[in-house]
């Protein structure tokens, strides 16, 4: 059991146990409290783990090779609602895959070897620069958070060298290969409101000079085919889309299917269904399961057998304690990884796309699972809006919401 705090302890006591931690020792009563308790659970976390190592006889391998990091930006006016004919006028996507010949089976998953895993010692936690990663002296593993006596904007993250084990030099790398982005002509209503303007930062004139979505289509597919990711007409085995949530393609899906059939005289892409990662789904389950292995160190795993891993999964459910909940936008995302702000605009798709990227890597970095965690639906979906007309390709665009 971790080591408890007498709520009778004075202020200058509590602070007197900070600094013997080397801790910050600023705050009050209660946040002195606090940030010794935490201390003392991680302290014990670590007891347990250093009493019993945890002995794997083999190690799954990360099942997705290439992936694709997306983040599409469309037509839209102030109005919350979904119901609304978006078209799309920005479409990035970021290519990222592991580094030589990307197998980790290869290099990280010995049949015949066990490994053993010791969750009281952080590895070094690199940052991620657009896919240019510098080792940095990070938090422990079981710390997502960064401090907050030292704010992002404050903390320099590349003066500490680290020095890496063999086996922390043997991790594979997530590295950006390369990105397909391209703006997007409107067909149906090419004029952008100004809210659409201000939002995204992109201009008429920009769109104005666009190819038209399947112009875009044909060119991303292409792209595609040179990358040696598109096999009869889907995505090939081991490439997943990373986005931001599920609105993305989910509701850029719902949208163009029947906004495109008179102009874009080919089935709706098959590629854009299927199993993907939800990479904001996938932070929520990675802090979550870290704060449980944090905050639970008598416990460190609810059961025999259960994975020693982090995953982009859902990990085990906890009967014990209800963990806060780690629902982030980007910026919430790379601040809770401890790697600074969100590098470019927000709401410019190559720059969103971008950022998924480096959140992406940094997991690599800490040598958590990446799996799929979420199902796109397939272009049959049968949900209806309100401007929807009787057929595919007829728009009432001056229908009211409701």
């Amino acid at each position: 059991m971790a080591k408890r705090v007498p709520s009778r302890s004075t202020v200058l006591e509590l602070r007197a146990a900070l600094s013997q931690l080397q801790l910050d020792d600023h705050g009050k009563k209660e946040t002195l409290i606090r940030r010794l308790s935490t201390a003392y659970k991680k302290d014990a976390a670590a007891k347990v783990a250093k009493e019993a190592m945890i002995i794997l006889p083999s190690r799954r391998p990360q099942p997705v090779k290439s992936f694709l990091c997306f983040d599409v930006e469309a037509t839209c006016i102030a109005d919350k609602t979904l119901d609304w004919p978006n078209e799309v006028i920005e479409f990035p996507v970021i290519l990222v895959q592991w580094e030589g010949s990307g197998a980790e089976s290869s290099k990280r998953s010995p049949s015949d070897k066990p490994i053993l895993v010791d969750p009281s010692k952080s590895s070094p936690i690199p940052t991620s620069n657009n896919g240019v990663i510098t080792l940095t002296s990070p938090p422990p593993l079981n710390d997502p958070l960064p401090s907050k006596s030292t704010p992002d904007s404050q903390a320099d993250l590349s003066s500490s060298p680290v020095s890496t084990s063999s086996a922390e030099e043997d991790l594979p790398r997530l590295k950006i290969v390369d990105q397909f982005h391209s703006y997007v002509r409107p067909t149906w209503r090419p004029d952008l409101s100004t809210f659409c303007t201000t939002l995204t930062g992109i201009t008429q004139t920009t769109i104005d000079e666009s190819p038209t979505f399947p112009q875009v289509i044909e060119n991303f597919e292409k792209w595609l085919g040179k990358h040696g990711l598109l096999q009869d007409g889907k995505l090939t085995p081991g490439t997943s889309w990373v986005t931001d949530g599920p609105w993305d393609l989910r509701d850029f899906q719902l949208h163009i299917t029947p906004l495109q059939p008179p102009i874009f005289a080919k089935p709706y892409p098959a590629y854009f269904s299927g199993p993907y990662i939800d990479i904001k789904e996938a932070m929520k389950n990675y802090l979550t399961e870290t704060w449980y292995r944090t905050n639970c160190p008598e416990e460190p795993l609810p059961a025999k057998g259960s994975p020693q891993r982090f995953s982009t999964r859902p990990g085990p459910h906890r009967w014990s304690r209800r963990s806060p909940k780690y629902y982030r936008n980007l910026a919430g995302q790379l601040e809770a990884l401890n790697m600074g702000k969100f590098q470019g605009r927000q709401h410019s798709g190559i720059d969103d796309a971008t950022n998924v990227a480096r959140i992406l890597i940094e997991l690599a970095r800490r040598d958590v699972l990446l799996e799929m965690n979420d199902n796109l639906p397939p272009a049959t979906n049968p949900k209806r809006y309100n401007w929807m007309g009787e057929k595919p390709g007829q728009v009432y665009w001056d229908r009211k919401n409701g």
